[in-house]
């Protein structure tokens, strides 16, 4: 609070039970204080909001609330090494569009309706990274994100076999070309683009057991770097406006294979 140097606050467990509250570091240019929270997690259970700082969750952390958002401003990074779980109608976001969410845990969905990554409010952006951990959405019901997203390393999908959604709606979802998705269940990899507001870039290859796009964009070999093969055990295209495209119009080398449960 005295601006003089690095602070640093350690928690074992972090609980917000009231609207209106927030944590923040004292340098909004290059932030350097930081937030550890521990083992015993983080419940939260109202709108919060983190600014200015690093936080590292390194257990649990549990959204109870009903419709609440995580709000990550003057660029705030959120670390998640444990879990995050969302439930109902939650959020992660960032009003300012500074915010960084990165998940080398799990990102779970859980409970009722649609919990979303990012804000559909123009100019307000959450920057995600799954640095190889996992996507959870083993409920059954919907995960979205609103502003697209950067993968690397190898992602777990677990959908509960395809019964649970996970939606890239809108911005762009870059797969690095090191980078791969894995199922933790048969029917794991499945995706869908529900929006004509979001595109699939695809710097490598890249294997899915399902594939649905309503508007969304798929290119293959983003970065022009080579060759890229999307697999897909079934691609579905619904209206309106949806296309898979490769990197490379002189001479077209990229493909795109479909399996056995067909077009």
């Amino acid at each position: 609070s005295n601006n003089t140097g690095v602070s640093t606050l350690g928690v074992g467990q972090l609980r917000v039970i009231s609207t209106g509250s927030s944590i923040t570091g004292s340098n909004t240019t290059t932030p350097d204080d930081v937030l550890n929270i521990g083992a015993s997690g983080f419940n939260l259970q109202s709108n919060f909001e983190l600014s200015a700082l690093t936080a590292n969750s390194t257990g649990t952390a549990t959204d109870t609330g009903n419709s609440d958002a995580l709000n990550l401003t003057g660029k705030a990074t959120f670390n998640n090494t444990g879990v995050y779980e969302l439930q109902d109608s939650d959020s992660i976001v960032s009003s300012d569009g500074t915010g960084t969410f990165i998940n080398a845990g799990t990102l779970a969905k859980t409970g009722t309706n649609v919990s979303k990554i990012g804000s559909t409010n123009t100019g307000s952006n959450l920057i995600f990274q799954n640095a190889g951990g996992t996507i959870s959405v083993a409920s059954g019901n919907e995960l979205q994100f609103e502003d697209g997203g950067t993968f690397t390393g190898v992602t777990t999908l677990n959908t509960s076999a395809g019964a649970g959604k996970i939606d890239f709606a809108r911005g762009t979802f870059t797969v690095a070309e090191s980078a791969s998705f894995q199922g933790a269940n048969p029917d794991d990899l499945t995706l869908f683009m529900e929006s004509q507001n979001g595109t699939l870039a695809i710097e490598g290859d890249l294997t899915l057991d399902l594939l649905t796009l309503n508007g969304g964009d798929v290119q293959l070999d983003s970065n022009n770097n080579g060759v890229a093969t999307l697999t897909v055990g079934q691609l579905r295209v619904t209206p309106p406006g949806s296309s898979i495209s490769g990197g490379n119009a002189s001479l077209p080398d990229d493909v795109l294979s479909i399996g056995g449960s067909g077009f």
